[in-house]
């Protein structure tokens, strides 16, 4: 009994305190996520916590008054971030960035100062406190695992891939296989370079929704010898759907195995855009027919780490998830905290490096530099950008966009936010001329690194979404959302058939393996399909070429 209770009385609430958001996180994104994910969140917590009581243990001489006070620096740090946002929503003062945090600060130490003197009188009566704190910490972690206790008993994964639907007994069927008997070893083929851009308007929706001219890029595109679909759309109007039907050529509701998949989706509207996701993602990206073409033909495949959960890459093992790039769950973790403001920039007030901007910029240097990669190789990069957050100025300098626009991943929700398209509008076409001065940089270090023997795809999955209503299709800017920058370079030497204006992305595949790889792949009817981020489809086709952006309403259906 006495060592049951001397168990009970250890006060362990302030590491339970500290594990809580990243265990809750976790939880509710587990379709993205791997156990690897944990390591270092779980790790900086516990460092973190154990700071904190150690400090605090300096100051009270007592381990229970230690916690408490501990858990007081915790909290603040935890909540620091929300408290930020909901002053900045309400108020939105001009100088908040500038006292919010000495403020925080002074108002911690104050609360951290006072309890600490109250604590020394009593010091020798908390173990009551501490046990039920520790019943409070043990019920942070617990409560949320229950409902994920009850998902995973109530459904089963999904298992198998696209070689499983009925389409053919692997992804290299006989039509994704080059037709000619005496076909070219794979060194004799060139390299190919698909770059994704996320959310990369075409130009004739940049000009008419924007106001801004792109033929500056476009031009130089078509200079240097691409193909640009000024007519380009893409097939779906999310980056999972979309990339899944580009990278295995085929329109969805041909290529998946959708009643499989909806029978093991969740109800829940959030849960079930998650759970298609992470299976199209796991199966569909990242095993897709075009990757698989590659791999069998002796081509090496060479990806960056977008951190988005369909194209990131996945830790197999604890020193790979310890020594990866921070990826987007640890993101939001510490865009939640007060160390967000702390390590977004570094002692010379340059941005910090799990920045957006140092990802974007880090990914494009990448890009061009793989050119100097040896072997052949199938180069796809998904970079970020330019979705949100805006972080290009039209200079190519950095944008730190507004915090109030943060708030979320999810469009619905950004959507209410108050002047949330005017934001966009603002922001949006400066994004675009900045990251393209950074675009042109990779491009040409491509191009000229493989003396033009290269092919290279330019692409977008979807438009910026200015004009997005997610659960509603009659709201939602059809052309806006699908028009998207397609741009198509194909070394001289090789046919150039199927790229014509109207091409859209579930092409762009079937167009360079045909006229590059032998394989004889007709080109698709081009056509586009609406869905909130699910499989249930509706044709837009008719909705594509000059159509007048819809007249919205002043709240957001």
């Amino acid at each position: 009994m006495n060592v049951k209770k001397s168990i009970l009385h250890v006060p362990l609430y302030p590491f339970l305190i500290a594990l809580a958001p990243v265990i809750s996180l976790y939880l509710l994104n587990t379709l993205e996520l791997n156990a690897f994910d944990l390591i270092r969140p779980v790790f900086a917590s516990l460092v973190i916590a154990l700071a904190a009581v150690s400090f605090s243990r300096l100051v009270s001489k007592s381990s229970h008054a230690a916690a408490i006070l501990g858990s007081i620096l915790i909290v603040s740090a935890l909540t620091y971030e929300f408290a930020f946002r909901s002053v900045h929503m309400q108020f939105e003062p001009e100088s908040l960035d500038r006292f919010f945090m000495p403020l925080w600060l002074a108002i911690t130490g104050v609360t951290y100062f006072i309890l600490a003197r109250s604590l020394e009188r009593i010091k020798n009566s908390l173990n009551l406190v501490t046990l039920v704190l520790n019943s409070f910490g043990i019920a942070l972690i617990v409560l949320p695992l229950l409902p994920a206790m009850f998902d995973k008993f109530a459904s089963h994964p999904v298992t198998g891939g696209l070689g499983d639907n009925g389409a053919g007994e692997s992804f290299l069927n006989n039509e994704w296989k080059p037709v000619h008997d005496n076909q070219r070893e794979s060194n004799k083929y060139p390299d190919v370079y698909y770059i994704v851009l996320d959310g990369y308007a075409r130009g004739d929706v940049l000009q008419s929704r924007f106001s801004f001219d792109n033929s500056d890029f476009t031009d130089w595109l078509k200079m240097k010898g691409f193909f640009v679909g000024d007519l380009s759309h893409s097939n779906y109007p999310w980056t999972h759907l979309s990339l899944s039907a580009t990278l295995n050529g085929e329109y969805l509701q041909t290529l998946l195995p959708t009643e499989e998949l909806e029978s093991h989706a969740p109800a829940e509207k959030r849960k079930r855009t998650q759970f298609f996701v992470s299976a199209l993602g796991q199966n569909f990206v990242r095993n897709s027919r075009v990757r698989n073409f590659f791999s069998a033909a002796g081509f090496r495949i060479v990806t960056n780490n977008s951190g988005y959960a369909v194209t990131r890459k996945w830790s197999s093992s604890p020193s790979e998830a310890l020594l990866g790039e921070i990826n987007e769950f640890e993101q939001a973790l510490i865009g939640s905290t007060i160390f967000k403001p702390l390590i977004s920039k570094s002692l010379d007030e340059k941005p910090y490096w799990l920045n957006q901007f140092d990802r974007v910029v880090h990914d494009l240097e990448q890009f061009g530099s793989s050119v100097d990669q040896a072997g052949s190789k199938f180069v796809f990069y998904h970079v970020l950008s330019p979705h949100p957050p805006y972080c290009f100025n039209e200079d190519g300098s950095m944008n730190r966009s507004h915090p109030v626009y943060e708030t979320s991943d999810w469009v619905e929700d950004k959507v209410v936010l108050p002047s949330y398209r005017d934001f966009v509008m603002d922001n949006y076409p400066d994004n675009v001329a900045g990251l393209n001065l950074y675009l042109k940089k990779a491009i040409s270090d491509i191009l000229d690194g493989s003396d033009g023997n290269a092919v290279m795809i330019v692409q977008s999955d979807h438009g910026s979404g200015l004009g997005l209503y997610p659960h509603s299709v009659i709201n939602t800017d059809i052309m806006e959302r699908f028009g998207i920058l397609n741009a198509i370079f194909i070394p001289d030497g090789f046919p150039k058939n199927g790229l014509e204006d109207t091409i859209s992305a579930v092409n762009t595949f079937r167009a360079v393996l045909t006229n590059v790889f032998d394989l004889d792949l007709p080109p698709l009817e081009n056509r586009a399909f609406y869905s909130s981020g699910d499989l249930d489809f509706e044709e837009v086709t008719h909705r594509l070429q000059d159509s007048p952006p819809p007249v919205h309403s002043p709240d957001p259906p």
